[in-house]
């Protein structure tokens, strides 16, 4: 935020001693990160590894260099005259820095290398669309627009503004056929460019399916309510399985309402209310059941995660396993 504000001459003129000051703690918190990770990548290294090899390889790595930039900036400004743009620029880069602790760039990055022939071979295809397209576009248009039309690397820049949807519209054909041919590259850009979209969307889809079930995998195997069930039981149980999690004061269930799942408390601490009575449930307790309404209310008292059983899994899920009806269902 500092380095983009940075750039606003009135912000600037009134925030600068801020902005310096942010950045000299920046650089303080930086370098020592990266003088700390320096010091112990060798322990985790390869056995009988050199510790300076293991260093030097940790300081070429992609986490590596990324620390590296953060600490760049301000030296590069202060011992060299360099453009302040290209300093904002590596300001800028510090927010890579996010990566390293968010599961989403992990699971893009996942899905991005898991589907990468899968999306080489778009680009080979997009590529040929693109030289096609220029191609026949130069064929037919440089007479009458030599100076946009007259190479194939002029019309190519057409070609990839057409194919990409962005349509700047400073080089348009004229003629008929540079029309038709226009059209034709309209269409196959849109065709063109939902195939990687659809790739890495589905790519990235599955991983997060893949890791939200090892999650539930680990919470349903150190739960006590399902110690002893066989392994193909779990693995039936985990796809009926999803998560939900509740704050403080939230209702899990209203008197009277509809019950349409069981729940199972994974962690988190509820109170039932039944009538006058009240009790507790933590982590293991189950509610909810296959009725048509509850008389109970169910409120979280603390942040609650909870696995959802859904009532039509839940009804296959016993047919399939009927000594699970004693752990995991309670009349509402």
């Amino acid at each position: 935020m500092a380095a983009v504000l940075d750039t606003v001459p009135e912000i600037h003129a009134e925030w600068d001693r801020a902005f310096d000051a942010v950045e000299i703690f920046s650089l303080c918190v930086f370098s020592a990160e990266y003088a700390l990770r320096l010091w112990a990548a060798p322990e985790a290294g390869m056995a009988g590894s050199a510790a300076w090899l293991t260093s030097l390889r940790w300081m070429v790595s992609p986490a590596g260099l990324i620390d590296f930039v953060a600490i760049v900036p301000f030296a590069a400004d202060q011992l060299f005259d360099i453009d302040l743009r290209f300093i904002v620029l590596l300001r800028l880069l510090r927010f890579f820095k996010i990566a390293r602790y968010s599961p989403g760039f992990h699971s893009l990055g996942e899905a991005v290398w898991s589907e990468r022939h899968a999306l080489m071979a778009c680009l080979v295809i997009l590529a040929s669309v693109i030289l096609i397209s220029a191609g026949l576009t130069y064929v037919v248009e440089h007479n009458a627009q030599p100076d946009k039309f007259g190479t194939i690397p002029d019309a190519m820049w057409w070609s990839v503004a057409t194919v990409t949807t962005v349509g700047y519209g400073d080089v348009v054909p004229t003629t008929t056929a540079g029309r038709l041919i226009g059209a034709f590259t309209m269409v196959s850009g849109l065709l063109m460019l939902a195939l990687p979209a659809g790739i890495v969307a589905t790519s990235f889809a599955n991983i997060i399916a893949r890791r939200n079930f090892v999650l539930s995998a680990g919470l349903v195997v150190r739960m006590p309510l399902f110690a002893g069930l066989a392994p193909s039981q779990i693995f039936d149980l985990l796809p009926a399985l999803s998560t939900r999690v509740f704050e403080p004061g939230e209702y899990v269930l209203r008197r009277r309402e509809r019950v349409e799942a069981i729940y199972v408390v994974a962690d988190g601490q509820l109170e039932v209310h039944f009538g006058r009575q009240q009790r507790m449930l933590r982590a293991g307790d189950s509610f909810g059941g296959l009725s048509d309404a509850t008389r109970k209310a169910v409120r979280a008292t603390t942040r609650v995660r909870l696995l959802v059983l859904d009532t039509l899994e839940a009804k296959w899920l016993l047919a399939n396993h009927p000594e699970l009806g004693g752990r995991i269902t309670e009349p509402a």
